[in-house]
């Protein structure tokens, strides 16, 4: 994934299930406060992108209208 403004990596990893080797980037998105979890699938020399999660966490907002 290309890095654009606002988007930071955070952790890379690899794992190894049934046999074939996937990637795990998670990156936050500072403009939107959600986190992108990208999955790749490693087959010999391609990548193949398996799966975009995004990850949004619960946030209380408190709103004051009028208040000095």
């Amino acid at each position: 994934m290309r890095r654009r403004a606002g988007l930071w990596p955070v952790q890379l990893w690899f794992k190894e299930i049934e046999g074939k080797v996937f990637t795990f980037r998670l990156y936050y998105d500072e403009e939107s406060y959600y986190y992108i979890l990208n999955v790749s699938l490693i087959e010999g020399t391609g990548i193949t992108q398996v799966q975009t999660y995004m990850i949004v966490p619960k946030v209380d907002y408190i709103a004051s209208y009028g208040c000095e």
